[in-house]
């Protein structure tokens, strides 16, 4: 009973490890922020989260930190640059997190914002890489011509003046985060907008039903007239069919009742004329076997004579 005990005992210590680790994934979380280069002389490059690598990110640009679940951003703010416009590499690093510690890790890019404009953006279905350098980060490739997966989901050659911003959506890991990340003032800012646009529309949507119900009340004398003459005129048709249609079966059954005798009577005659011939036939034929025998019979009574 004791090795039973001690055997249930690790057992449950095992199974709990995965959960501790999520609490504590929960609690820390993992930083994500955007990485790459930007400019024809690559003037504006990020390759690490803080000073500790190389390329920290900048103070002035946004990332976020994974703690579960949610809708996180991160912007990249670009100082200016001495020759064109071009992005070779740009991504999403998340620092340490991957789907070999969370199998069923998720990442959906969900606007891509251009100095404050929302540009036309399709996510590329390997776009991710969940286990990049066997479980490093997780990668979010919007421009590769760099690392092998050939993602293009941004131009080349796209024109960057102030900022990109990236919204994206973490799922999978199953506890609620708090999709939290630098721009809370904007986001507020938008919730606030939305909220109002939202009680504007539900005044205008009860305004409308109250003023459709005046309308369906002040109908409301008028549809019943108009549906009692409808009723009576229904019923008056509905007797009138009803009335044709007993006539009508009437008439069927008499017919059917006539046709039916006349088709008796016909079998009935037919069945007498069948047995008259057959009593005829039976007679005849009992006749000349009669007549065979007697004839037979005179002919031997004419050899003993």
């Amino acid at each position: 009973m004791k090795l039973k005990k001690v055997f249930a005992i690790m057992t449950a210590a095992l199974l709990s490890i995965p959960c501790l680790s999520g609490l504590s994934a929960s609690a820390e979380g993992y930083n994500a922020y955007l990485a790459g280069v930007y400019g024809e002389a690559q003037e504006n490059a990020i390759w690490s989260f803080d000073s500790e690598g190389n390329y920290p990110v900048p103070p002035e640009c946004t990332t976020a930190v994974i703690d579960g679940d949610g809708t996180y951003e991160v912007e990249w703010v670009m100082q200016p640059i001495s020759y064109g416009p071009r992005t070779e590499f740009m991504c999403i690093f998340i620092d340490d997190l991957s789907n070999m510690n969370y199998p069923y890790l998720q990442i959906t890019v969900d606007q891509v914002i251009v100095d404050g404009t929302a540009i036309d953006y399709t996510q590329s279905d390997r776009a991710c890489d969940y286990q990049y350098n066997y479980g490093e980060m997780t990668r979010v490739y919007l421009k590769d011509n760099w690392a092998g997966s050939g993602i293009a989901d941004i131009d080349e050659y796209i024109v960057i003046e102030d900022s990109i911003k990236v919204v994206f959506t973490v799922s999978g890991m199953g506890f609620d985060g708090s999709g939290s990340s630098g721009g809370g003032e904007e986001s507020s800012s938008v919730s606030d907008s939305e909220s109002q646009s939202e009680s504007e529309s539900e005044v205008s949507s009860e305004s409308e039903s109250e003023s459709q119900s005046e309308s369906v009340s002040e109908s409301e004398p008028v549809s019943e007239s108009s549906s009692t003459s409808e009723s009576e005129s229904e019923s008056e048709s509905s007797s009138a069919s009803e009335a044709e249609s007993s006539s009508a079966s009437s008439s069927t059954s008499e017919s059917e009742t006539s046709s039916s005798v006349a088709d008796d009577d016909g079998e009935k005659d037919e069945g007498g004329i069948k047995t008259w011939m057959i009593l005829v036939g039976v007679l005849g034929v009992g006749a000349v076997v009669a007549a065979v025998i007697v004839i037979v019979k005179i002919r031997n009574s004419r050899y003993y004579l």
